[in-house]
């Protein structure tokens, strides 16, 4: 993984006059954890029979945490009043795989702690939670980097990613970057470079989701209700459709390739 620079760190400890706290001196705190329920567009489109989310965390000394659960409540113990980002991934379950398609619900502790000590994650805060962990996990130093970053804004940079229709269209990488250099302003918050593609799912009466699950169903064209308009950067796409996954390729607004894959059964 490539690593962000944070060329401010020595400035920013110094200034606040900061000592890092050692793994075994941590305080922790027990915080209540609350999943989004699942959407109806998994359960209609997948022909999955059960469901679990994939959480995803950092732990006081830099090391990435998972864990899997089929519960939308339950505990979780964190170092207290430390920046922490978590994010949960809807996996679908059959039994012999998991597949994965939405884009990560999220927070970030405590900056999101409601005064009960619970912690709501939310498919519009994943975008946030997950430049975060980018930012900590490839810092090369973890303890400076959180250090840091517990300074930052980010409910500001909440209330600018809310602009968006869907979050995960902004270049991230632009954001992460800017952050890390301590040149983050709004202009360093731009959309990806978006092609516009009209596109027909398979089926007489197509259905069409979007990673994003606001986003979600996506309406059809008012002339045309077998097709769709979608906005989306070169490279790979993909939308959930009923019984399959739709991928979409794109190379500019005129090369394009469309491939229906089908759940097993």
């Amino acid at each position: 993984m490539k690593k962000i620079p944070f060329f401010y760190f020595p400035l920013v400890l110094a200034l606040c006059g900061c000592s890092l706290p050692l793994f075994k001196d941590m305080e922790l705190e027990t915080v209540s954890v609350q999943l989004p329920a699942v959407p109806d567009a998994a359960a209609g489109c997948s022909g999955g029979e059960r469901f679990l989310y994939r959480l995803s965390w950092i732990d006081g000394e830099g090391k990435p945490v998972s864990a899997e659960t089929e519960n939308r409540s339950f505990n979780l113990v964190l170092e207290k009043n430390r920046l922490t980002p978590i994010l949960a991934e809807l996996v679908r379950f059959d039994g012999k795989e998991g597949f994965s398609f939405f884009y990560p619900a999220g927070c970030l502790y405590p900056v999101h702690l409601s005064p009960g000590k619970e912690l709501f994650l939310k498919w519009n805060l994943g975008t946030e939670a997950a430049i975060v962990r980018r930012l900590l996990l490839g810092s090369g130093d973890f303890r400076a980097a959180r250090e840091y970053l517990e300074h930052f804004n980010w409910q500001k940079l909440e209330s600018y990613l809310a602009r968006y229709d869907n979050p995960w269209t902004v270049n991230t990488t632009l954001i992460a970057e800017s952050i890390g250099s301590g040149g983050f302003t709004a202009r360093n918050i731009k959309s990806l470079s978006l092609n516009t593609i009209r596109i027909s799912p398979p089926g007489e009466n197509p259905v069409l989701y979007d990673r994003y699950v606001p986003a979600s169903p996506l309406r059809p064209d008012a002339e045309d209700t077998s097709t769709f308009t979608v906005h989306v950067p070169d490279g790979i796409s993909l939308f959930l459709a009923p019984g399959g996954i739709l991928t979409l390729s794109v190379t500019g607004k005129n090369t394009q390739n469309m491939h229906f894959a089908r759940f097993s059964p």
